[in-house]
């Protein structure tokens, strides 16, 4: 019951959040039909340096299935397929086809890869060459990428509980279980390990930091405040991604704004009236968060005072950002990457990956960027 409430809920909350725009076009099922794309004199280009494409089922809906690189190798997650790829080149170095039904992931430290599957399970393998290290069970589905750190792997279960296994064998460290509202987003956001505390986002709404070793609370903090006359109008969840730079916390919730926290306390330093569902990326100057309605807004990071906003890829159910030298590259519903200007939001350059969506943000390594479409292409590319 809890996952097909989930996803009914998911759904509904994808019409609502592409249709709250007086500006909207309505398409099939009160979908806001995306903006369409616009010329632009550009300022560099997309060059594909490599592809590859790993398996897919399109029976699983919500999958958080993004490209994690550490040093020169790129793992990858599909449906019962598991690789890892050369950073220069995308040659496979090795495949890992343990069944499992891949859904969050994968996770690094550049021992061991972790990915967690939609049946509640936890893989880890060897990152030199791809064997199966442990497999565990866990309660529910994952659908963030677990974290590594300290040889501690952190598991996130769409059921609102929180693991620590180690990483030698899976087995458990501490638990902790967050309460749960009745209505959810099928998403989870990815924990983030940061000078010896993990910190988790939550569905009811709620940031909080735990000690790394124990799972002692630090603080705990409401981001995304639930209101509203009903269950879907009071959905709180924070499903996007999280950014920790020098001692702050950057997020964004679903029904509550852009927010920037003081990681030792917990104290809020500003917030901004952006809501997300994707997550926010971060540059040196500005916090990027793409709005609920796929307006790119930066913002500043020491006031929270916005900087710019683009309009041109509103109701494209665009990805969260990643900054990327002076650019930030998003991807959007029709397969596209854009990239955009990191000090005016001006549009710089487009590609078109596939046809079909890329959900996930892309990653940026060692002067590519690399994307992965929810049909399981992976692709590369310099920005020249």
């Amino acid at each position: 019951m809890r996952n097909r409430t989930s996803f009914i809920a998911a759904l509904v909350a994808l019409a609502v959040i592409s249709g709250c725009s007086s500006d909207k076009k309505i398409g099939k099922d009160n979908v806001a039909i995306p903006t369409e794309l616009k010329e632009f004199a550009a300022s560099t280009k997309f060059v594909r340096q490599w592809s590859s494409k790993i398996s897919t089922d399109d029976s699983i809906r919500g999958e958080r299935l993004r490209p994690a690189v550490f040093n020169d190798r790129v793992f990858v997650a599909g449906i019962d397929d598991i690789r890892a790829l050369a950073l220069g080149g995308g040659k496979t170095l090795w495949r890992n086809t343990s069944k499992g039904r891949w859904s969050g992931g994968p996770g690094t430290d550049g021992k061991r890869v972790i990915v967690g599957s939609v049946d509640g399970e936890v893989i880890a393998l060897d990152s030199s060459d791809g064997e199966t290290l442990w497999r565990v069970d866990v309660s529910s589905e994952v659908l963030a990428a677990p974290a590594i750190a300290n040889d501690i792997v952190i598991i996130k279960t769409i059921d609102g509980r929180v693991r620590a296994l180690s990483a030698s064998d899976g087995s458990v460290r501490w638990e902790v279980a967050r309460d749960m509202p009745l209505l959810t987003l099928r998403g989870s956001a990815a924990p983030i390990i940061a000078e010896g505390y993990v910190y988790i986002a939550s569905e009811n709404g709620k940031l909080s930091a735990f000690d790394l070793d124990d799972g002692s609370p630090l603080w705990e903090q409401t981001v995304s405040v639930s209101s509203g006359r009903n269950e879907l109008a009071r959905v709180s969840d924070i499903d996007g991604l999280l950014a920790f730079d020098r001692g702050d916390l950057f997020l964004a919730g679903y029904n509550g704004q852009t927010v920037a926290v003081a990681s030792n306390t917990g104290n809020t330093l500003w917030t901004f009236n952006a809501p997300s569902v994707t997550g926010v990326g971060l540059s040196a100057r500005a916090v990027i968060v793409v709005d609920s309605d796929s307006e790119i807004v930066a913002l500043d990071r020491r006031s929270g005072a916005e900087l710019w906003r683009q309009k041109g890829l509103k109701h494209r159910l665009v990805s969260a950002p990643v900054v990327f030298g002076e650019l930030v590259v998003l991807a959007d519903v029709e397969g596209y990457l854009h990239a955009l200007s990191v000090e005016t939001g001006d549009f710089a350059a487009r590609q078109r990956l596939g046809k079909n969506p890329i959900t996930m943000a892309p990653v940026a390594a060692d002067k590519q960027v690399i994307a992965q479409s929810d049909a399981g292409t992976i692709a590369a590319y310099s920005l020249q």
